[in-house]
């Protein structure tokens, strides 16, 4: 048995199927609706010219509702060219961009269908006025009976302040690991409710964020873009030169790969003296460093690995306890990282604090 699909789909054509298979199996077959074009709403199955029954595919999207069928050879489901349509985004569960054939839809009407989600409160449309775009602007309840047209843009969104944010405790901390504060509150209005393990050290506190995570994230895709374009744009004068260039392109390329793969963790360095002024944000993550007796050594050293700490030692005493420097070594420029994430550049001379990593470099080849 074959059944013809037609109209706004992918791929028209005379599929084969049974009598017991649903309309949406014929439409999967024909690559499915077209949807910039076709319909959601209409699609039509005729027998002999004169049509059955009418799909509305919205009742199964939504409901998961589709009235049985049983096709014959030679059927012909069509589908009808797109209505009109809206779309609605932001603070919604269903964020997408719908179909509509009646005269009197309403905002109330959509917020049915995108389902809001619950700190939502208002909602900005966008609509045509002939070559000009107007935008008006209601809370949710003002918004119910305001009529949608064709082509209207909508954005749910949450204007109002939270009255309270959460933000977790980790580390060194044996109270709960969520507090929930007064929108606005400062690290210096939350550190008396913390209950610090007796190795606690607050003086090193650092703070993971959500919104720094992204910024880094985006920063390292720029930078990665960049060389990315860098490499692409390097001209070659020689068949040689071109071949190297292309062996260096891959491992680019490989990199780059990887490097967009690196999970950013948003770690905000808490700067002494003025932590307690931080505004807090929902979701921040305090972690509470302990106090620890190990120096990690990393780099050009010949034996990297830890050292427990003693407070006498500097960086040249944690040098030469790792057997010294590698003859590749920048003793120029020795990093340190502290525990709360704060770095700086120091040598031999400086006196190392409990929980630092000491990272020694290799020396830069000079330029050509």
């Amino acid at each position: 048995m074959k059944v013809f699909v037609t109209g706004f789909v992918k791929q028209p054509g005379y599929y084969g199927g049974l009598a017991a298979d649903s309309v949406l199996s014929y439409l999967d077959r024909a690559g499915g609706v077209d949807p910039t074009r076709g319909s959601y709403i209409d699609i039509q199955i005729k027998r002999n010219g004169q049509m059955l029954q009418q799909v509305n595919l919205y009742d199964f999207l939504l409901a998961g509702k589709l009235q049985a069928f049983s096709f014959r050879d030679g059927d012909v489901i069509t589908v009808a060219p797109q209505k009109k349509t809206f779309e609605v985004g932001g603070q919604v569960q269903n964020e997408y961009t719908f179909e509509f054939d009646v005269n009197d839809l309403t905002i109330g009407d959509v917020l049915q269908v995108a389902n809001p989600a619950a700190n939502a409160t208002n909602v900005s449309i966008t609509r045509s006025a002939g070559r000009a775009q107007t935008a008006e602007y209601y809370s949710l309840a003002e918004a119910q009976n305001v009529p949608v047209y064709n082509g209207d843009q909508m954005v749910v969104t949450s204007d109002r302040y939270a009255g309270t944010i959460a933000v977790q405790v980790k580390g060194a901390h044996t109270g709960n690991g969520a507090m929930v504060v007064p929108y606005g509150a400062r690290l210096k209005d939350i550190v008396p409710q913390l209950q610090p393990s007796p190795l606690a050290k607050l003086t090193h506190l650092t703070i993971y964020r959500e919104s720094v995570a992204e910024q880094q994230k985006r920063m390292i895709n720029e930078s990665l873009d960049r060389l990315e374009e860098l490499t692409l744009a390097t001209q070659s004068t020689t068949r040689e030169e071109a071949a190297l260039r292309q062996d260096d392109a891959a491992l680019v390329k490989q990199f780059v790969a990887k490097a967009r793969n690196v999970k950013t963790t948003g770690q905000i360095v808490v700067v002494p003296n003025s932590w307690q002024d931080i505004i807090l944000q929902q979701g921040d993550i305090i972690e509470i460093p302990a106090q620890t007796s190990v120096i990690t050594v990393n780099g050009q050293v010949r034996a990297q690995g830890a050292l427990t700490f003693n407070p006498d030692y500097t960086v040249g005493d944690y040098v030469a306890n790792s057997g010294g420097f590698s003859d590749n070594a920048d003793v120029k420029e020795i990093l340190i990282i502290h525990q709360n994430g704060a770095s700086e550049v120091v040598n031999t001379a400086y006196r190392i604090q409990q929980g630092d990593e000491i990272w020694y470099y290799q020396k830069s080849k000079p330029s050509a």
